[in-house]
């Protein structure tokens, strides 16, 4: 094999080895990780638990128990070499939420690779760990989701919020999106399982939506599921928009707006006449009914997140490109 020299501190090194854990090119991945472990290794004086080399380690036998179909063997309790494979949300996101990486995983993407917001958290080595090992699942275990799936709705959290509000929320794919219809067919079977769920999510891969609709019918998608048709697809994807908004399973578009100057804000910070700005922006497109997202979820309306709500159906959200 080629000297990779794959710098895996930037965000075209992660990229590029993201793409090749997603193709399923994991001896191949497993070399290049290793070489940068050995060039870079941990300053002893630091602490190693969560140091962006324990994370690469923890990603090599990943790795390692894909390539050998063995990823069974460190799985336990909802976790796969001590890792969560769902996310209680933050401060922003308070919902129970699931991750892939992002871009390599959304076969929709167009003009959102230039903004995409998740390539933020690229910094983080426990998210860039994280995205993989969900991308390495989808693809070789995803009956270990499935477990992990039930595990995490026992949790005394989301019992607390079932009693409360009669349902738990989901937000599907927080970063990433669906890739094919074998990974489509396993979530919405999930789903299905717990109709207790009310999942959530935003997509740009419109095709496959319509592949599974038309190979399966639209109850095979659960009425729990609402789908938002997020900005910045790509041109084959923007042919469909007319068919795929026709469904039932769809509330509407969620529009990023670049602000003047394409400068870009915490969407919490942004002022009133920014706000005015995008829904100007949001109404000359034509679209009728606009609602300007508040940036915290589950705090906009009296009654729940709009997103996932279908008393919002046909409305644009609308939110400003933001960093």
């Amino acid at each position: 094999m080629k000297k990779t020299n794959w710098d895996l501190r930037t965000k075209e090194g992660k990229l590029r080895f993201a793409s090749l854990v997603a193709q399923k090119k994991y001896p191949v991945a497993k070399i290049i990780l290793q070489e940068w472990l050995k060039k870079n290794p941990h300053d002893r004086e630091k602490k190693f638990k969560t140091s962006i080399n324990d994370f690469y380690g923890r990603l090599w036998v990943m790795l390692d128990l894909a390539e050998s179909k063995d990823l069974a063997r460190n799985y336990k309790n909802g976790k796969l070499e001590g890792m969560s494979i769902f996310s209680d949300g933050n401060d922003k996101l308070k919902f129970l939420n699931y991750s892939t990486f992002p871009i390599v995983t959304c076969p929709g993407a167009g003009a959102c690779k230039s903004f995409c917001y998740s390539l933020n958290s690229l910094r983080y080595p426990g998210a860039f760990t994280r995205w993989l090992m969900n991308t390495i699942l989808e693809n070789e275990a995803p009956e270990l989701i499935a477990d992990a799936f039930a595990y995490k709705l026992k949790n005394p959290t989301y019992q607390k919020e079932l009693k409360e509000k009669g349902f738990v929320t989901f937000r599907l794919y927080n970063d990433g999106d669906f890739t094919n219809l074998q990974t489509m067919g396993f979530w919405f079977g999930l789903l299905k399982k717990f109709p207790e769920v009310k999942a959530y999510g935003y997509s740009k891969s419109w095709g496959l939506f319509i592949r599974f609709v038309e190979e399966f019918g639209q109850d095979a998608i659960p009425r729990t599921y609402k789908l938002n048709l997020s900005s910045g697809a790509n041109g084959m994807q923007e042919l469909l928009r007319k068919k795929i908004s026709s469904y039932n399973f769809v509330r509407g578009d969620f529009i990023a707006i670049p602000l003047p100057g394409n400068k870009k804000k915490n969407v919490t910070k942004i002022n009133n006449d920014e706000k005015k700005y995008i829904y100007k922006v949001a109404k000359e497109q034509g679209h009728k009914k606009v609602m300007i997202c508040g940036g915290l979820c589950n705090s906009c309306t009296r009654i729940g997140h709009a997103c996932g709500s279908e008393v919002f159906d046909e409305y644009a959200i609308v939110i400003p490109i933001h960093g």
